[in-house]
Parts: structure tokens; C-alpha cells; sequence
């Protein structure tokens, strides 16, 4: 009996625990195992259900021992006496899954639909990974509420999952992406990516990522050639996801790897107010090295955590930007012994592989302009011409085989195997992945003309008869292609310089000020602007740019902001105003304060923005990538089906023997149908 009523006082020791409120003891409770209103038995607000969607693992265990369970929790009915409780809880917090968000128009629709929910003060729309928060009062945890969330997200025209549902910073119902991301630290990764050529290349790389323990969020983007990932550090490495994308026949190299705590990755600003930092640290030859600049680095006050690799040269640092800043960081190294430098974001996006360039594909198709442009488009017009001349080619034969064939065979031949070769390459890699992108039809199609063609050479040789070449079609679908590859890569080099231009805005260096105790100008240096600190002194000069955002402390002057507003007119600025970091000071001379520094400033956040909206795909383009998704399939199936159809009415007789050239056969005869399928198909990779 007494181990029974122990049981039961910890059971509601946990339901008040869930409920947010206070623990229910034996006395409050008055006896009974459950409050009554009207003699009803009423069920508690979050109630315990033995259902496997709900709450994770709230509790992880270190590496080496078994993971703790909780129960887990499911809303339930509401009385009035629960009501009340809930009023006095703290704000609730409803975090909702939200599938069909592609840009920021979109996300501003649903945080007004969500807005105009009875009950909700604040809504969060976030793009990526495509969330929504809602908060409000202690109603919002009624399943009637929650449900009238949903449902207005729903009207918005988006997809809702099942909410995360929070309270004073306890989870009482837990959504899958939440169960998922809260097991433990999560880590995104930005990956540089070559050797995408189609959307399909794209899709097929989300899918194979997506594929790996540990993955929460994978988007890849072909326009940008890069690879944004979220996953968990305890469940799959770095080194595992560059495997992974060069096992599914792609070029990766990691350009940026930002960690979180309690599953929040971090970035400029940090979960809890905290800062990240990445430094490029010279002069490490050991990990004891390593392992002194990380005592340097913590020794730092308002550091919260260093981490330094000896072989990659970086440190990563979280810190508190009220207390310390870069600065502050590069003197500890530097009075550690060591070389310090502030990683700058554009230093990635200059040095990264994965940037577009489209001096390869104009070199192929130069080549192949060079092999195709003399035989297949030159010499037909000039033997149309000079009929004699083409007798003499036709008549002259090499090897039992006319002397124009030859000449075809052999500018085909590099054309196919040399400028060709990356088709060839890709479709490897997407049939070994289970996949069929336009490098699979690519290569169909150019290697069934470029092969019938040599068939046709030797039967002709050994049978005589009609001669019958496509050198002309394989070398001008990859010529044609290479110049639609040049062009989609060009466009995409220019938005690249786009961003990169954005990015360099931002001037490398400025003036700190030191200010004594009666605010008069002490002493002045010049920083590179990836040491400023929050609260610094800056001089901004006439004529140059404004280092970073922040408030004139004093002067006048008249600012050119054209290049973030648009506006033409210089705005005049005097103290107390918010300056942007990248606008020019036209005239006279400004005092400010840094109140953003890093990927919290203004433009940063553009660039961010830009960035994510190139990760993102619109509805038709997803779409579209559905259809090319089964359009080789398609293409094959009815080239197969061409095949057979001739061939079967051909062994049956369906028609003349007439029909069929002389010195081919039904089965030759069929296959040149099927063929011209899957080549009349072949320039739609162009799209």
C-alpha cells in the first residue's frame, strides 16, 4: 500500500510538472485521484498517454550510457479550474512545422494569418527551415486553439505540422521536428558543391543527404553551387557528409561550419545573446598548440566557448558581445603567441571552389565549334555547291569505307568522348544513385547516335548496301548543349558578383576613437572593421564609408544610403540618428557608436536574405524538377516501345519489305526509329 501511494504522489508530482503549475501533493489534491467539478471526473490539462508521436527524449545521455525517457505528454480537455491555472502561467509558445514557404512574401502571409488568431499577441515566420511561432497566453495550449492555428496557416495556402507546444520553458507536446532537433546539439554546415548541371543534380543531392542519420534540414541550391546542412554532431560528422556527397559524383569542400546550442545553430548573434567568432589562427604545429590558444581564448572574459583545430588552422568562438568582441579575441591569441585573423564571410565566397565560373564549358564548346563547325556545317554547304568535289569524296575510299565517313568519324570521335565526357560522368552518378537527370538522356541519346553510326560503318563495310551516319547529330546536340551549359553559367557567375559585390559595401577598415572621461577625442586608430566591438567610438571621415551600423553620437552631415534604400537624395544625419553600415558620408565629419557588428548589421542581413532565397525553390520550380524527374524514364519507355512496335510489324509483315534501305534488316530498320526518339529528345536538356 505505501509503495502504491508513493507511485501515485510522483505520478502527480509529474502531471503538475507537465502542467506547468505547481507539483500536486496528497493535501492539495484532497484525497482524490483526480479533481471533480460537479462530480465529473475532470482529466488534467496535459494528461499521460502511451502514444509513440509525442514527447522525445528530453533528457540525452553523455556518449557511452543509456538515454533517459519521459513519459509522454498529449493535450487533453480543459475545466475551469484548469483555466485558471493556465492563466497564470507564463507566455506559451506554439512552434509549427510549415511545408510550401519559398520567399519572404510568403512568410509574411503567414505570420499575418497567424496573427489574426484570437489569442495570439506575437508570430515569428522564419523561411528557413520554414517555422512558425506563435505566442500568447495560457489559452493557446487548448487543443481549440491550436487547431484554429493550423487551420489559418492552412488558409494561407501552406502545410502545418503538429505544433511544439511550450510554457515556461517546458515542453508539454513535442512536434517530430522538434523531437528531432532537440536530441541533441545541432550543427549546420555550408558546403561548396561542384559539378551540378541540372536541377535534377540539385534534387538527387538533397535526397542523398537527407539519406544520413542525424540530417534535420538539407537544401542545395544549383544556382549558387553550395549546400546549406543542418544536422546532429552525435549522430553523423563533417567528414561523412562530404562522403556522401562525393559518393552520389560531386566535387565538396566545407566552407563554413557554425554550431548551436540546444539546437540552435548559431551565426552572427547566438542562442542566449551569444556571439560567434571564427578566427584564422597561424603558427600551430601540435595539438599541444591547439590546445594552448583554446586556454587563451577561454581565459578571455565573456568567452563562453573555444574550440581550436590544429590542422585546419581555425578557432571557433562563442561569446558574449556585451563583454568582449573580435578585438579582444586576437589579442589573446596574438599574447598567446600566435597569428590571429577574423575570418570575413566575402573570404569564402572569393576562395570557395564551388563558385560558378564559366570558363570550362566556354572552353568545350569552343573545342567542339572548332571539331563541328568545319565538317557538319561548312563541308555540306560547300559539296552542295561543288558537286564535283563530292564525288571525289565519295568515290575516294579508306579502309573499304568512303573517304567522308572517315573524315566524320573522326571529328565525332573527340567531340563524343573528350567534350562529352562530363555527361557521361554525371550519368554514371545518377544511375548508381537510382536517378535519371538529363546527363543520363544526354549521354543516351549522343552515344545511340554517335554507336548506330559505327555499326552502320562496319555492316556496310562486311554487307554493303545504304549508308546511313548520325556523326552530324551527336557532335551538334553536345555542341548545342555546351553552348546552353555556357550561357546557364554565365547568368549564374553574374548573380554570384551580385552578392559578392553586396559584400563589399562594407570598407575593411575604420577609425577608433578613444574617448576620455570628459568625451573629448583621446587618442585615434585605424582597425580593420572585423575588430569593432558593440559600444565602440568610430570616426567616420568625409567621403568614406560608414564601417558599421550604428547612432551619431556627433556632427552633421548628409549620407548617401542609395545603395541599401535606393533613395537618391543624401539623407542629412545629425546626433542620435541610425546610420547603415556601407553608406557613404558625403560631407562633413561624423561621430558614431557601433551598435551591429558582423552578420547582425544591416547589410549582412540582405545578403543573408539574398542567400536564402537562392537556397529556396519557388512552387514552379519544384514542379518543374517533379516533371524532369520523370521525363528521362518517359523518354526511354517510349523509345523502347517505338522500337518494338516496328520491329514486331516488321517480323509480321505489317509493312512492305520495300519500306526497309537496302542492306539493313528489320531489327536495323527498328532500331533507328527508337534511336530518333531518345535524340529528338535529347535537346531538351538545354532547358
Amino acid at each position: 500500500a505505501e509503495e502504491g501511494r508513493a507511485m501515485e504522489r510522483t505520478w502527480r508530482y509529474l502531471s503538475g510538472v507537465a502542467r506547468g503549475g505547481p507539483p500536486v501533493d496528497d493535501e492539495r489534491a484532497g484525497g482524490d485521484h483526480g479533481d471533480r467539478d460537479g462530480g465529473t471526473l475532470r482529466t488534467p490539462l496535459v494528461g499521460a498517454s502511451s502514444s509513440s508521436g509525442g514527447l522525445g527524449d528530453l533528457c540525452v545521455a553523455e556518449e557511452g550510457r543509456a538515454r533517459k525517457r519521459t513519459p509522454t505528454f498529449t493535450i487533453g480537455p480543459v475545466g475551469p479550474r484548469d483555466r485558471e491555472a493556465v492563466g497564470a502561467m507564463p507566455e506559451t509558445k506554439l512552434l509549427f512545422s510549415v511545408e510550401g514557404m519559398f520567399c519572404t512574401e510568403c512568410s509574411d502571409k503567414v505570420q499575418e494569418a497567424v496573427l489574426e488568431v484570437n489569442g495570439v499577441t506575437s508570430a515569428e515566420a522564419t523561411l528557413f527551415p520554414g517555422t512558425v511561432i506563435a505566442r500568447g497566453g495560457g489559452n493557446l495550449r487548448e487543443r481549440g486553439a491550436i487547431e484554429e492555428v493550423r487551420s489559418a496557416i492552412e488558409r494561407a495556402g501552406f502545410a502545418a505540422g503538429y505544433p511544439d507546444v511550450s510554457c515556461g520553458g517546458r515542453v508539454a507536446v513535442s512536434s517530430p521536428l522538434a523531437q528531432k532537433s532537440r536530441t541533441t546539439k545541432l550543427v549546420r554546415a555550408t558546403i561548396a558543391v561542384q559539378g551540378m548541371s541540372c536541377a535534377e543534380c540539385a534534387t538527387s543531392l538533397e535526397a542523398a543527404l537527407l539519406a544520413l542519420p542525424g540530417i534535420v534540414i538539407a537544401a542545395v541550391s544549383l544556382l549558387t553551387g553550395t549546400a546549406a546542412v543542418e544536422f546532429q554532431v552525435d549522430r553523423v560528422s563533417v567528414s561523412a557528409i562530404v562522403r556522401a556527397i562525393s559518393s552520389a559524383g560531386f566535387e565538396a569542400k566545407i566552407t563554413e561550419v557554425v554550431g548551436g546550442e540546444d539546437g540552435h545553430a548559431g551565426g552572427g548573434g547566438g542562442h542566449g545573446g551569444l556571439a560567434t567568432a571564427k578566427l584564422r589562427v597561424g603558427g600551430m604545429t601540435c595539438s599541444a598548440c591547439a590546445a594552448s590558444v583554446e586556454e587563451a581564448l577561454n581565459a578571455v572574459m565573456g568567452v563562453a566557448s573555444a574550440t581550436v583545430n590544429a590542422v585546419t588552422g581555425w578557432a571557433l568562438v562563442r561569446y558574449d558581445p556585451q563583454a568582449t568582441g573580435p578585438r579582444g579575441l586576437v589579442e589573446a591569441v596574438e599574447a598567446a603567441g600566435f597569428e590571429g585573423e577574423v575570418w570575413r564571410r566575402d573570404e569564402t565566397r572569393r576562395d570557395a571552389p564551388g563558385q560558378v565560373s564559366a570558363s570550362p564549358w566556354r572552353r568545350k564548346l569552343v573545342i567542339s565549334l572548332c571539331l563541328c563547325l568545319p565538317v557538319f556545317v561548312v563541308l555540306p554547304v560547300v559539296l552542295r555547291v561543288w558537286d564535283r568535289l563530292g564525288d571525289d569524296l565519295r568515290r575516294t575510299e579508306v579502309l573499304g569505307v568512303h573517304l567522308l565517313a572517315v573524315i566524320q568519324l573522326a571529328f565525332a570521335t573527340p567531340i563524343q568522348f573528350y567534350v562529352g565526357f562530363g555527361f557521361y560522368v554525371g550519368a554514371w552518378h545518377a544511375l548508381r544513385n537510382g536517378r535519371a537527370n538529363m546527363d543520363v538522356l544526354v549521354a543516351l541519346g549522343t552515344t545511340s547516335a554517335y554507336g548506330f553510326s559505327v555499326f552502320d560503318l562496319v555492316r556496310f563495310r562486311a554487307m554493303g548496301g545504304d549508308l546511313r551516319l548520325f556523326f552530324d547529330s551527336s557532335a551538334l546536340l553536345i555542341t548545342f548543349i555546351c553552348l546552353g551549359k555556357y550561357l546557364e553559367t554565365s547568368a549564374k557567375a553574374r548573380t554570384s558578383d551580385a552578392i559578392s559585390k553586396l559584400m563589399q559595401l562594407t570598407p575593411d577598415t575604420a577609425i577608433l576613437v578613444e574617448l576620455d572621461k570628459d568625451g573629448q577625442v583621446k587618442a585615434e586608430q585605424e582597425i580593420l572593421t572585423t575588430l569593432i566591438h558593440v559600444g565602440d567610438c568610430l570616426k567616420v571621415l568625409p567621403g568614406t564609408k560608414i564601417p558599421t551600423d550604428g547612432v551619431v553620437s556627433s556632427g552633421k552631415s548628409y549620407v548617401d544610403e542609395s545603395m541599401i534604400t535606393g533613395e537618391s537624395i543624401p539623407v542629412l544625419k545629425s546626433p542620435g540618428d541610425q546610420v547603415i553600415g556601407g553608406t557613404v558620408n558625403t560631407a562633413g565629419l561624423l561621430h558614431m557608436k557601433a551598435t551591429k557588428i558582423g552578420s547582425d548589421t544591416a547589410l549582412s542581413q540582405i545578403i543573408k536574405m539574398v542567400e536564402t532565397a537562392q537556397m529556396s525553390k519557388a512552387p514552379v520550380q519544384r514542379y518543374a524538377d517533379k516533371i524532369s524527374s520523370y521525363f528521362v524514364p518517359i523518354v526511354v519507355i517510349l523509345a523502347v516501345t517505338t522500337f518494338l512496335s516496328w520491329y514486331i510489324c516488321g517480323t509480321t509483315g505489317a509493312y512492305p519489305s520495300s519500306w526497309i534501305p537496302l542492306g539493313n534488316t528489320v531489327l536495323t530498320f527498328s532500331l533507328t526509329f527508337g534511336i530518333s526518339v531518345v535524340v529528338a529528345a535529347c535537346p531538351c536538356a538545354l532547358g
